[in-house]
């Protein structure tokens, strides 16, 4: 048994370990509780929701226990598949053009004499604007019979195109839409990473002999990696799950063409009413979002 002596001993360590971390803790305690309470209690409820079979027309009525019949059914859902083969199409599409696209762009404004804050804030105009609004006006512009992008391409295209109409312009189109959107946030992270940039280090290139070529490869290029793979991690995020744009543009039509995860999701609760295979498709999608973010986050400290 333990002696009184070890007793007290074991209570001075304590007592010595909350006098040195107990401000921390004490700190970080609301932080924790809101994690548990609105972050990972919701998910836990989710997934125990997955579990069972139940419509959402049906709130008071006893759910049906199914265990993991939801996921085994996903696994077999035809329309699931498309939906995952969509938003990748979708997510390395906008997220790689946006990535190169706001990267030499970022490039203009760092060599950019004066002027710099006026064009950034040109350039943040599309990333303000709230999806709907740029869901709506990106739906009126492409219009087949009164948008103004057919109008300005007549000379071009032989005949009126159905951008959002067409099965297989549907999807382009909304990467199109999100490109424009959201580029101005890739130009904004990196060009706020070119403007650190040592002018020590590019002016040893230059006596060096290196090229403005060579000194974007070797010297700009390895300083930005760490901040790419964060833009490519948020980014991917957020294209993953989004929605409300492509719900105003196309709502996931024509056919499947456009269906992504997030509107198959929404379909299957509030469409369907399937309220147990909605939170399966959702816990499924958090899955894959955490997998992706945790390899982004390694590579990140690797990188460090």
């Amino acid at each position: 048994m333990e002696s009184g002596s070890e007793r007290i001993t074991s209570f001075g360590r304590i007592k010595r370990w909350l006098g040195k971390n107990g401000t921390g803790y004490m700190f970080l305690a609301p932080t924790l509780v809101f994690l548990l309470l609105f972050i990972i209690g919701p998910i836990i409820y989710s997934f125990v929701l997955s579990l069972y079979e139940w419509r959402l027309t049906e709130i008071g009525k006893p759910k049906n226990f199914v265990f993991l019949a939801n996921y085994v059914t996903l696994l077999k859902d035809h329309v699931f598949w498309q939906a995952m083969k969509n938003t990748m199409v979708f997510t390395v599409g906008s997220v790689g053009i946006e990535l190169l696209l706001g990267f030499f762009v970022a490039l203009l404004l760092w060599q950019l004499p004066r002027g710099k804050g006026l064009a950034n804030s040109i350039i943040l105009l599309p990333m303000i604007t709230a999806p709907v609004v740029v869901g709506l006006l990106w739906r009126y512009m492409l219009d087949p019979q009164f948008g103004v992008v057919n109008y300005a391409l007549r000379g071009i295209l032989p005949s009126e195109m159905a951008w959002l109409g067409d099965i297989r312009l549907a999807l382009p189109s909304v990467i199109l839409v999100d490109v424009w959107q959201m580029t101005p946030f890739v130009v904004l992270v990196l060009h706020a990473g070119l403007c650190s940039i040592s002018e020590e280090w590019l002016e040893a290139a230059r006596v060096d002999g290196a090229t403005y070529w060579q000194l974007i490869w070797h010297v700009v290029l390895p300083f930005l990696k760490g901040l790419i793979i964060l833009v490519l991690m948020l980014r991917a995020m957020d294209t993953y799950r989004v929605f409300d744009t492509i719900y105003v543009l196309t709502k996931g039509g024509p056919g499947l063409a456009t269906e992504t995860i997030g509107i198959y999701t929404y379909k299957a609760g509030f469409s369907f009413f399937k309220m147990g295979y909605a939170m399966t498709l959702s816990i499924v999608s958090l899955a894959i979002v955490l997998v992706f973010s945790l390899f982004c986050i390694r590579m990140m400290r690797e990188e460090d």
